[in-house]
């Protein structure tokens, strides 16, 4: 299926063509009885299609195996694409009814960082594609993107105990930055302890003794050397995990067995606690915290969409192709269960209804 990828990725497009002309449905898609109109729309597309600078992008991701924007005739758009991009703006509905519920907007640093967000929704890669851009496009979307953070921080953790809560629950993503000189028996790693206490560099022990091919080269370091980055508990070792936990910054371990032999570990920073992780905390507690709010409202809303683009799939949140490829079938408009439906607001983004 096709999902969007509101925010993070940009929606990317199948090679199922659909014509950009327009029918006599002015409506892209309703969500909750707020219309989402075709002609705006599709202007939006077709703006992304014709602007060279986006399209040579899209084209060199395609060249790695991401699907292109362009559709299987020439000048058209591929439905898969434009769908997944009507999905973002359905579930953005979602976002900006939530905030006209509960009478909030957006504040000046929300508006501020609001065209980062945007150029995610609209998978705009190059800052330099997006000042390409037109301004009132630039614009729209950029509020989108100011109400998604104005949103998501209003359902970030509030208390001592949320926060606790989200620190617990990521404990095997925190990273670990330790070194270690791994070694095939206690009697060689109590040898290695002996050369670290008469003065020898553990990066230089690591050298000479340690048996671990891929970080002894590097003084025993476990950082990624393409990344720079430490490796997360998750991937170590346990028995390795609660030996480094149990260092003293930049103090030798005793020797600390595992499946693979005897460590002699260094911790080489500080593990991360919750006062020094509170504002990535705060920040993915809001983002955990909306995505169940957006997967609840998906699920429970009334989404009509134009069988030109596909169809709503309440299950995945996402708008999905009506017709196989190599045909001309198209399926019905659907619409998703009707309990508990968000009260519809207005969407300052959507288009005035034009003739085609």
């Amino acid at each position: 299926m096709n999902r969007p990828l509101l925010a993070i990725a940009g929606a990317v497009a199948l090679a199922l063509a659909v014509s950009s002309c327009s029918t006599t449905n002015p409506d892209a898609a309703t969500v909750n009885g707020v219309h989402i109109n075709r002609t705006g729309f599709e202007a939006d597309m077709n703006t992304l299609a014709t602007n060279d600078a986006y399209t040579k992008a899209n084209a060199a991701a395609a060249a790695q195996g991401a699907p292109a924007i362009a559709g299987d005739t020439k000048g058209s758009i591929s439905s898969a694409f434009a769908g997944a991009q009507l999905s973002n703006l359905v579930l953005l509905q979602f976002v900006h009814a939530e905030l006209g519920r509960r009478n909030i907007a957006p504040d000046a640093d929300q508006s501020a960082r609001g065209e980062q967000v945007a150029q995610g929704i609209l998978a705009v890669g190059d800052p330099a594609i997006w000042t390409s851009l037109p301004a009132d496009l630039k614009t729209r979307y950029s509020q989108k993107g100011a109400e998604y953070l104005a949103l998501q921080k209003e359902l970030s953790p509030k208390t001592d105990a949320e926060l606790l809560a989200i620190f617990a629950s990521v404990q095997d993503q925190l990273p670990l930055c330790v070194s270690h000189i791994l070694v095939a028996t206690e009697t060689d790693a109590t040898a290695a302890l002996d050369d670290l206490k008469a003065g020898k560099t553990f990066a230089d022990v690591a050298k000479a003794r340690s048996t671990d091919p891929g970080s002894k080269d590097s003084g025993g370091s476990l950082v990624d050397p393409q990344s720079g980055q430490c490796p997360t508990v998750a991937s170590l070792d346990p028995d390795f995990v609660a030996g480094a936990k149990a260092a003293k910054e930049g103090e030798p371990t005793a020797p600390v067995k595992t499946q693979f032999g005897y460590h002699i570990i260094k911790l080489d920073k500080p593990l991360p606690t919750i006062e020094s992780l509170h504002d990535n905390l705060v920040i993915y507690g809001g983002q955990q915290s909306l995505k169940q709010f957006i997967d609840k409202a998906r699920k429970e809303a009334v989404v009509t969409v134009d069988p030109h683009y596909g169809m709503w799939d309440a299950a995945s949140g996402g708008i999905v192709p009506t017709r196989a490829a190599g045909t001309t079938k198209e399926g019905a408009v659907t619409t998703a269960p009707t309990a508990g439906a968000l009260v519809p607001g207005a969407d300052p983004a959507t288009a005035p209804v034009s003739t085609p």
